[in-house]
Formats: C-alpha cells, structure tokens, sequence
C-alpha cells in the first residue's frame, strides 16, 4: 500500500509526488493520472466496486474490488474477488480530461481494514499514521484483535511516557470512532510476514497473512 506518510515524506524530503500504479498477478488494473485519479486499463479490464450485497457500492463509499478480464483468452476472470478494498466514485470525467473510468482511494485487503461493531470498514492509515509520528518511533504495527480492542506494537529508542500514551490513546479512539481499547506494546522487531511483507496494520477478526 502506497500510504500518505510515505508520499508527505517523499514531497518533503525529494520534491517529488508519486504516480501510484494498481495492479495484482493476474492484471494490471489502474494508474494514477496528475490529478491524483486512479484510471482504469478499461481496454483490458473491468473493474467494479462493489457493497457487501454484490450491488455497484455508493461514490464516495469503500467497497470490494471485482474485475473481469477482457483479454485474457486462455483462462479468462469472471468478476474475479481478490479480498481488495476501493472507494468509488461517480461518473463525472476527471480534471485530467482523461475519459477512461476511474476508482477512488485503494484502500487494501480486507486483513488490513479495521471493523466498527456494525461492520463498518475503518481504513487502517488514519490509525496507523498518529503512531508514526511519536518521537524515535522506527517502525510500527496496529492489531485489531476484537472490534473493540487493539495493540499498538511499536520499535522505539525509548518508552513513550503515560501522558504521550494517554494522548495518543485518546486520538486514536477519536479516530476509529467508537468506543475501543489501545493498549501499547514496546517490542525489539516486528518481523514481516512469510512472504516477506512488512503489515503496518493487521485485523485478526478474518482472513490469513498472505
């Protein structure tokens, strides 16, 4: 995932914006075009965002990622799920002047998005980015072990103190937007997955590392 932190710093620190492409091993499925719009390969795929009922998901709303083949001959995909996570967006053309269909925001894959007691999906970066930010902070991870309770995993110079941990629990809850608990947990690494990836954010409450 391509998250804010990561562009803000590379603006900061190079002077230069990233171009995000959208892709999976079985196709390539959207670039980001100048005015930050996620394009679609619309002449070798079909994508669809989609609610928990399969109907097209509401602009402005995240939704499952579907998409269809259109050149693949030898084993074509049928609105084939890859556990991905988009928003949508309406019809209007981009200010790019670009006509091919777009989506929204990529939000990830559904072990990495936090849930609400309703089933409300939370993007994980809102939650992920505040921890970043405490001083000699070099790497951190946020599990959501029940809807309303998480560890914040964290590789530190220090311990932050109780009144930085009161703060940032505070925030954190404001954040996620309903009642929850975040405790800390100062580690020496945070070791990635088998497949060698680095999850800034993990939800225990379905789903496999991949």
């Amino acid at each position: 995932m391509l998250e804010d932190a990561l562009r803000q710093r590379v603006q900061r620190v190079l002077g230069v914006d990233i171009s995000d492409d959208y892709g999976t091993t079985e196709a390539f499925l959207a670039w980001q075009c100048p005015s930050g719009s996620y394009h679609v390969n619309d002449e070798h795929v079909l994508v669809e965002i989609v609610d928990a009922a399969g109907r097209p998901a509401l602009p402005g709303t995240v939704g499952r990622v579907l998409f269809t083949t259109i050149e693949n001959h030898v084993m074509p995909l049928i609105r084939y799920e890859i556990d991905d996570y988009a928003e949508a967006v309406d019809a209007r053309p981009c200010a790019c002047g670009r006509t091919l269909s777009r989506i929204g925001r990529i939000h990830g894959r559904g072990m990495n998005l936090f849930r609400q007691a309703d089933g409300t999906l939370v993007s994980p970066w809102k939650l992920v980015e505040p921890v970043r930010e405490l001083p000699a902070v070099h790497r951190s991870q946020v599990i959501q072990h029940e809807v309303d309770r998480f560890t914040v995993r964290f590789v530190a110079d220090e311990e932050p103190s109780e009144r930085t941990k009161d703060d940032l629990r505070a925030q954190l809850i404001a954040l996620f937007g309903a009642p929850a608990r975040f405790d800390f947990e100062r580690v020496d690494d945070i070791p990635r997955t088998g497949r060698g990836k680095y999850m800034s954010a993990i939800c225990e409450l379905g789903g496999a590392l991949p």
